[in-house]
């Protein structure tokens, strides 16, 4: 069996060699280059809808205990909250996308950042955490409100997969007038 210089020196027998070897070979573990890239997302519904937001976006989610509505405001930014200490716009994906957004009240807020904005998303029901595939997201559709800006994609052909960044330099869904 071929050995290193470098194991020679350290002194290394034959039979050490071998020990070695056999264990790298049953620990080591082949990188699969082919493996598909997942999207850690937190998938979450309001009125018909169904979102997912990168993990990475997200801070904290919580019930949402109370909005206080401004008088004046756009339909999309209802209100706002207090979160540790700051007052926090709440956003209406709802009001914002769909042609007859819900009248039920939220339950959760999913608190979200992205370029040290904070906001919070209004959410009916939190579904929970997903690995998801990048080869299931595909292009939004021209159809949806400002031709899919805001959106990275639709996955499994229901989940509309956000992108946050985008959506809040959307004048008409970051502002609340």
């Amino acid at each position: 069996m071929p050995t290193s210089l470098h194991a020679e020196g350290a002194g290394l027998s034959a039979e050490d060699l071998e020990l070695l070897r056999r264990r790298a070979a049953r620990y080591a573990r082949a990188v699969d280059l082919h493996a598909e890239v997942r999207a850690e997302v937190v998938v979450f519904a309001r009125g018909a809808a169904r979102y997912a937001l990168r993990l990475s976006s997200l801070r904290e989610i919580r019930p949402l205990r109370s909005l206080a509505r401004i008088p004046g405001t756009s339909r999309v930014v209802p209100g706002v909250f207090h979160y540790r200490g700051d007052i926090v716009s709440a956003h209406d994906l709802d009001a914002y996308m769909a042609e007859e957004p819900t009248t039920a009240a939220p339950r959760w807020v999913l608190i979200a950042e992205s370029e040290e904005r904070t906001v919070g998303l209004l959410a009916d029901e939190v579904d929970g955490v997903e690995a998801l595939p990048q080869s299931e997201v595909r292009p939004p559709p021209l159809t949806l409100r400002g031709g899919g800006a805001g959106v990275e994609g639709i996955a499994g052909g229901e989940v509309v997969v956000l992108n946050l960044t985008e959506l809040l330099s959307l004048p008409e869904f970051a502002r609340a007038f």
